[in-house]
Order: C-alpha cells, then structure tokens, then sequence
C-alpha cells in the first residue's frame, strides 16, 4: 500500500462500466469541457431528467463526478463539442476484458462512437459508422499504430481475454514466466490488486512451467470467480492510510497495514469520484505551489544578480576611493606632474617627458595620457584637463557609487523582503486544500434546504416547471408559486408531514424572487401554496394549458408580501467541497461562509455574478475554483447589492 494509485484497472473498468450503462443509457450529452491534465467534462441529461457530469481523462480515469473542476473549451473541444453535443446514448461498454470503455452514441440519426483508452499514453476518440476517426484528443503516429482524423482507428496493442480464454490457453499463456503472479499481470492482465487478493505469496512464486494443467485449472477458476463475484455485486471502497487515500476498488482487501482503514460507498463511481477529487485537489494545490515558488526562484535570480552587481559596484568603490586619496595626499605633486608634462609635450613633444618629468612612469601619446607613480601608489591623468577638472570627476563619481551602493543594497533588501513574503505565501498555500463544487441531482434547478432540513425545487423555465411537479409532486408534498405570471414552481418534499410556517416563507423567498416580478423590480409580491393533491395538469374540458401552467383546486394558502430580496452565499462542507445556496438572509447567513443579499436592481446580473464571486475567492482562497457562472445561475435577474459578507 506504499504506492499511490493512479489510474483504473480492467476491472475497475469493468464495475465502472456496468454502472455507467445503467445511469447514462438514452441520456443525452448537453456539452463537453475540458479540463486540467488534458481531460473532458460531459454533462449529461438523463432519461430521469438529472444532470450528470461523466469526467473523461485518457490513460488515468472515466466516472461520474459530483465535483466540478474549473472547466473551458480550450484544444479540441469544439470539434469533440460538434460531434457529440446535443447526441443521445446509446450505449456504454467495456472493449473485452482491457481498459478500454465505447461508448454508442446518436446525433440527428447518426451514429458514431466514442473511444476512451484508459491504458498508459491512451487516447480519447470519434469515429464515423466505418470506424474512421473524427476526432481524437490528440494524433498518433508510430511504427505500429496510425491514429489521426480520416484515418480507420486502430486498437493498442492489447492482451488476451482471460474470461475467453480456457485451461490449456491460460497455461501455454503463462508458462514462460518465473512466477505465477507476474505471469498473470504482464500475459493475461488480470490486475495486480486482483492477483494478491485471490492468490497467497507462495501461490503468486510458483513457477507456472512446472504446474500441471488442473493446478492452472483452479487458479484459473478462483480468479474469475472473484473478478465474476465483484462485478455482480461490487463493494466500493477507498483505502486511507494515516490520512491519506492510497487507493480504490470495487471490493474491500482482506489484508491491509494496521495503520489503513476504508472508507465504503454505495457505487464505485462515488468512490473513484472522491478519491480523485482529493488527488485532483493535492494537485491543483501543487500547481499554485509551483507557480509561486516558480515566482520565488525568479526573485532569488534576481537577487543573485543584484548581489553580483553590487560586488562588483564595491570593487570599482574601493578603486576609486583609493584614488581620491591618492588625490588628496598627494594633490600638489599631481599637478605639479601635469604641468610639466603639458609644457614638455609643447616644446619637446612626448618623447622627452620621461626624461624631464619627475614621477612620470608612463605615457600613452595616442590617448593623451600618462601615469603618475609615486611610492609604489599611481594613477592616470589626462593632459588634455587640469588635474582640478580631473579630481573634481572622481570626487564626483565617488559619490555617485557611494549612492549606487546605498541604493544596491536597499533593493536587494526589498527583495528579499519579498522573497521572504514569497516563502510565507507558499508555506500557507500549502495549507490551503482547494474546494471543489458538488453537484447534486437537484442542483439543476432551483433549489433550497430549508432550516427543518427539508429539500424544495423549482423549474428555471416552464419545460423545468413542468418536470418539477409532473416528476417530483407528490399528493402529500407542498406546491408553491408566486402570484404573478412568469414564476418558478417550487415543489417542497415533506413527505405528508406538514412543515413549519418557516419553511414555507423560506421557500416563498425563492419563489418570489425567481418571477417576473424581480425583472420589473418590485419590492415584494403574494406567495401562495396548496397541497399536491390540489395540483393539476389537466384543464377543463374545452381549454388548454400551456407548457408550465397547472389547474389549481380548493383553497390557496397565502403568505403576504414576501420580500424580493435574496442572500446568495458559499457553503463549504467538510473541508472539501462548496455549494452555492441560496434563501432568505437568515439562512444563508447561518450556512454560508460567504455571502451576498441582492434586491432587484439596474446592474446586469453578469456584472454582479462577476463582482460576488471576485470577492468570494479573494475572502477564501479555497475558492480559486469557483466560477463566475457558479454565481450567474443563482442571481434572478438585474440586481442591486446591498449587503456582501466575505
């Protein structure tokens, strides 16, 4: 259990598969993301009518997610968006016993299939009916294997069956290997998972050359057996070590380290689900830590280089400070050199300066210069400037690199103060765990959990209005709806006990602000509700109802003036995840670790989306993941904000 798993098995396929096939089949794929790591995100609508996030990453993992990466359209998105947005499911199977899933799907009459290879270096593909490839996520072109648009698509090199293959194929298969569990990995890929639970140590070294054919036999049969047993009736766990998850399966292993435990889930997609959100989490977080410490090794170049800089300003200091003494001591000698140097070049030229200067060493006719040496100290004048104009240009430039100094240090001071900050900043995001948005299967619509605990939806639209209470009403729950044409429909799940007058005015709040009423900005509207039973879908005789519209019979309950003023926040859960909630102030503010309370108002609602959640992740760095449509598909309409808790 030291390793860290990173990728599906042929039998995780497999169990992923099966549940797969029952959720997603006849669902329809609304769009396609990608995501980090050069992965896809599909939304999908199911037969149900709930949205589902199928998460697709070639060569590591395929399953449901209820956390939703940050997501875009970069690479080849829109040509996989052209082929399978707005298709319907055909089918979702495993390719024989590898990881490998297809998946059948149908566009406007056409039928074309995915490809996800979930083996190392794997691919994501679409063919056509003749199996040529359309799309793939990326183009392969080796000796052996030609992957690209137009061309027929072509399986990797792929091991056997072992469920196809029989007795004798299993041993002539195996039998040229040193040990039985090696041999069942690299010739038959049965998962190493699978060959340490079914087999023991001495089980696994045997030497498959010398066993006869009715030991392979039973090996053969204990194998499949517990592959058969666990995709039948999978037990999805998550092994946690200390406190970190180390890997999943579709069965709980017998034999662990005593410092391991499990977690168990009801499908081996949640399971797959969470033990990559924490991995996806570890690594969004690694990312930020690389990009600042990629910050910090370009400030600590930076430095290196103003500290080098700076050595070599104190050099050329000390040489210039030796001079300007030299100056000093011995000024009048200076110019007494000068001067005779000057009028011997005049009269005599420089050939004679040597001779009849004192102190001269050194002339340099072609520059106009020549060296003073006195008691083994020296430096160079120019005859063409007075040794004043001369001592006054090194006084000066004394000082300028007495300033630069000054200045040097007081940079590399800044900086490394910033470094510092660097460091601290990195020491605290390693802290900081990311969260990542859950999805639920009502969170496609409008929806609250009321302080009794109680769950109410309501329909975006009048398709979702009519979902809503065809789907979800049932005679014993509450129907609520504002009293104003153009309102969501909210269905409140009490299953017949009668929920307090509390839970219906939060409730009413959502009901009210998601109307008609909010775009034309009135400050509170009439909310009715009425029993299940009291709803209706069919009209009169001799009248129609139109999409979204119900019959209501007996009395109406009414809750008078309900304001029109909504609290949208944050709410984190266990560390791991946000949701964005929705309700009266009272209750987001209690739930919510950040918040904001909008009335209707003239500022489009993009821009008040984009101001709520700007300050939402500057108040939490955890929310670097939340997006601006996160909060978009929360805000009625043109907006006001009055209040923002962060």
């Amino acid at each position: 259990m030291a390793f860290r798993k990173k990728s599906l098995t042929s039998l995780d396929v497999a169990v992923i598969v099966k549940e797969l096939s029952n959720l997603l089949t006849d669902g329809l794929i609304s769009n396609i993301y990608s995501i980090d790591g050069g992965g896809y995100l599909l939304k999908i609508r199911t037969l149900e009518g709930i949205t589902s996030y199928l998460v697709i990453e070639p060569a590591v993992r395929l399953h449901l997610t209820k956390f939703i990466p940050p997501a875009g359209t970069s690479g080849r998105t829109p040509l996989f968006r052209r082929f399978l947005r707005g298709s319907k499911i055909r089918s979702v199977r495993q390719y024989e016993f590898e990881r490998i899933v297809t998946m059948g799907v149908t566009k406007g009459g056409i039928e074309v299939e995915v490809i996800v290879e979930l083996m190392p270096r794997g691919i994501m593909a679409v063919l056509d009916s003749s199996r040529k490839v359309l799309v793939s996520s990326e183009d392969i072109k080796l000796r052996d294997r030609r992957v690209y648009p137009g061309l027929t698509y072509v399986f990797p090199p792929l091991l056997p069956d072992p469920r196809r293959f029989n007795t004798e194929q299993w041993l002539k298969t195996v039998s040229d290997v040193s040990n039985l569990g090696a041999a069942l990995v690299k010739k038959l890929g049965i998962p190493p998972e699978v060959v340490n639970e079914v087999l023991n140590e001495a089980e696994r070294k045997l030497k498959p050359s010398v066993m006869s054919l009715s030991e392979i036999a039973r090996v053969r049969e204990s194998i499949l057996a517990f592959i058969e047993s666990v995709v039948s009736n999978p037990t999805p766990v998550i092994v946690k070590c200390r406190e970190n998850y180390v890997s999943f399966h579709p069965f709980t292993p017998s034999n662990m380290p005593s410092d391991c435990d499990v977690l168990t889930f009801s499908l081996f997609n949640e399971a797959v689900d969470e033990y990559y959100r924490a991995f996806y989490a570890s690594e969004l977080r690694g990312v930020e830590e690389r990009r600042i410490s990629s910050e910090a090794a370009k400030l600590r170049a930076v430095i290196d280089k103003a500290v080098r800089d700076l050595s070599k300003l104190r050099e050329e200091y000390s040489k210039v400070e030796l001079a300007l003494r030299f100056f000093d001591e011995k000024y009048d000698v200076l110019d007494d050199a000068w001067r005779c140097v000057k009028s011997i070049v005049k009269s005599a030229g420089w050939g004679e300066v040597l001779r009849a200067c004192r102190y001269v060493s050194r002339v340099e006719p072609s520059s106009g210069v020549f060296e003073v040496k006195i008691g083994g100290r020296s430096t160079l004048l120019k005859i063409t400037e007075e040794v004043h104009v001369q001592y006054s240009r090194l006084r000066k430039k004394y000082t300028r690199l007495k300033d630069k100094i000054a200045q040097a240090e007081k940079h590399i001071s800044e900086l490394e103060r910033k470094l510092e900050e660097k460091s601290a900043v990195l020491d605290a995001k390693a802290r900081i765990k990311p969260l990542l948005k859950k999805v639920e299967w009502y969170t496609s619509y409008h929806w609250i959990i009321t302080s009794s605990g109680l769950l109410a939806i309501g329909g975006r639209d009048a398709q979702q209005n009519e979902k809503v209470v065809k789907k979800y009403l049932g005679n014993s729950d509450i129907f609520i709806h504002a009293e104003v044409h153009g309102a969501s429909a909210f269905v409140l799940k009490c299953g017949g006990n009668k929920p307090s007058e509390k839970d219906i005015y939060e409730v009413s709040v959502l009901a009210a602000s998601y109307s008609r009423g909010w775009k034309v900005g009135v400050g509170a509207l009439n909310v009715f509700w009425v029993w299940g039973r009291q709803v209706s879908k069919s009209a009169p005789p001799g009248q129609y109802l139109p999409k979204g519209a119900f019959m209501i019979y007996g009395k109406r309950n009414y809750i008078k003036s309900v304001p029109l003023r909504l609290a949208i926040g944050v709410q984190i859960s266990d560390n791991r995840y946000f949701e964005v909630i929705t309700g009266p102030e009272d209750l987001v503010s209690k739930r919510a670790s950040s918040y904001a309370v909008l009335v209707p108002g003239n500022i489009h609602q993009r821009r008040i989306a984009a101001e709520i959640r700007e300050k939402f992740s500057a108040g939490d760095e955890r929310l670097k993941t939340l997006t601006m449509d996160d909060i978009l598909e929360r805000v009625p309409g043109p907006s006001t904000i009055v209040k923002l808790v962060t």
